[in-house]
């Protein structure tokens, strides 16, 4: 069983370096098109297009089971979606939502070749820890896709915890919500 997995792995993540970097020239090529003609200015197409691209190949790993409880009971239009934060597959799993949503992501994410490029084709909200000018500008622009109708995607804890218990939640995604005056969705993600 383990030879199995170290050579799917192995295939896995060739197969994703070589279908990424496509991938990512197909869906930035017709975000472009889309945007000169003035259509999806709020990047609803690349959000589907990344969020499935990226979660079917969660999807390829007969290894991993993945299954969610309550995605139909999401709400529509603005809201606040705050989920602990265990590993990094917690964002690769959010994308089976299947929902509209923005992300809130620390800043240096985005410089990040493929990945990065792909964030900020989505719209998604940098972030720099710690640093009061950026939180302004991220609640800013949370504020901006909530009055859009998407939510915005947070994880309270700030970071990524390894242990079962959650780390202490800092108050942005609250106060966003309370301002704007929408629900704030709670999402608990188990076994990533």
């Amino acid at each position: 069983m383990r030879l199995a997995q170290i050579l799917f792995s192995i295939f896995f993540w060739s197969f994703f370096v070589v279908t990424a970097s496509a991938g990512f020239v197909v869906g930035a090529s017709i975000h472009l098109l889309l945007d000169l003609v003035g259509i999806d200015r709020e990047r609803r197409f690349m959000h589907w297009y990344i969020n499935g691209w990226m979660f079917n190949y969660l999807r390829m790993n007969p290894w991993w089971k993945i299954e969610f409880v309550g995605r139909e009971r999401l709400p529509k239009g603005g809201s606040v979606f705050v989920a602990n934060h265990q590993s990094l597959a917690d964002i690769l799993i959010s994308f089976g939502l299947a929902t509209q949503y923005r992300f809130v992501s620390k800043a240096i994410l985005f410089k990040t070749p493929l990945v990065g490029w792909s964030m900020k084709l989505c719209g998604y909200i940098p972030l720099v820890r710690g640093d009061s000018a950026s939180a302004r500008v991220m609640m800013d622009q949370c504020r901006y896709w909530i009055r859009k109708g998407i939510p915005v995607y947070i994880y309270p804890e700030g970071t990524f915890n390894k242990g079962d218990r959650l780390l202490p939640f800092r108050r942005g995604a609250f106060v966003l919500a309370i301002d704007e005056k929408v629900p704030v969705v709670p999402i608990a993600i188990s076994g990533t």
